[in-house]
């Protein structure tokens, strides 16, 4: 199913949105991973990373394990349909760190991808530190020439790598990115490093200071968040 095809638009849409049809047989699901529909593969992945999200069934009994689900969505992100794909990706990151093991492989589909990269930089995101060996690839696309990517690549980074000087260098450097949304994302992602360094304040002050109303009240957002961390230490 390709999103260029007009007789499968409204399918895309659906998808691209969140939707997905509702069941709660898990095993059933797994098996729909590898039905010969599209759809039905991408809605099987769209809810397996839903109901398996952040851990919430590590501990159900009677269920697949979290780790099955992983191995079966692993085994579509090269499947031949791009939103399958796209929602393999969008579900390893819903499930978070236990989708660990699939870390390599988004990273050589990544390298793959020319659209729709966001997806995989923020299954990277919710996956969050266990996802260190992205750190390269995430990077890279910190100056892609799309705003979008590079917003996603950011958040991305904030999450596998939050802390580090290297992401706290970029984020401030992306406080001048030619893009409004872009130059409010580093703001955002910069309010949530720890430790707080001083240059981070600075630049955020600055930005405040200096630029537009959008993006200086994601930085006095940030800089809220600071002082409010800062209050409970």
């Amino acid at each position: 199913m390709s999103c260029s095809n007009a007789s499968t638009l409204l399918a895309c849409m659906l998808v691209f949105h969140g939707g997905c049809s509702q069941s709660r047989d898990y095993a059933k699901l797994l098996t729909e991973l590898k039905s010969e529909t599209p759809m039905v593969r991408a809605n099987a992945a769209c809810l397996l990373g839903r109901y398996y999200s952040q851990g919430t069934l590590d501990h159900a009994e009677g269920i697949p394990s979290t780790e099955l689900v992983v191995d079966s969505l692993i085994a579509n992100i090269d499947d031949e349909d791009e939103v399958v794909r796209l929602k393999t990706a969008e579900a390893l990151g819903n499930i978070g760190s236990k989708a660990k093991p699939a870390v390599r492989a988004l990273i050589r589909r990544l390298e793959k991808e020319n659209t729709h990269r966001s997806y995989y930089l923020s299954a990277f995101q919710g996956i969050g530190r266990t996802a260190k060996e992205a750190i390269p690839i995430i990077t890279s696309f910190a100056n892609d020439n799309d705003g979008t990517v590079r917003a996603s690549a950011l958040s991305a980074l904030s999450a596998v790598d939050r802390g580090s000087d290297a992401t706290i260098d970029i984020l401030t450097q992306a406080l001048s990115d030619p893009q409004t949304g872009v130059r409010q994302r580093a703001a955002t992602e910069l309010g949530n490093q720890r430790p707080v360094r001083p240059m981070v304040i600075q630049a955020l002050e600055k930005t405040v200071r200096m630029d537009n109303e959008h993006v200086g009240n994601s930085a006095k957002q940030a800089l809220e968040s600071i002082r409010s961390a800062k209050d409970t230490h």
